[in-house]
């Protein structure tokens, strides 16, 4: 019988990974705040 705890580690991984990365760009962006020089289309 397969296991299927190798697959969900992986996407426990990947999920905790894109997080992470929306995270930052969440700080580089401050909280996705737009310029004011900014096009407002945005």
């Amino acid at each position: 019988m397969k296991t299927v705890a190798g697959p969900i580690q992986v996407m426990l991984m990947e999920h905790d990974w894109a997080g992470d990365l929306l995270k930052e760009i969440r700080d580089l962006t401050k909280g996705f705040e737009i310029l004011d020089e900014g096009c407002q289309s945005f």
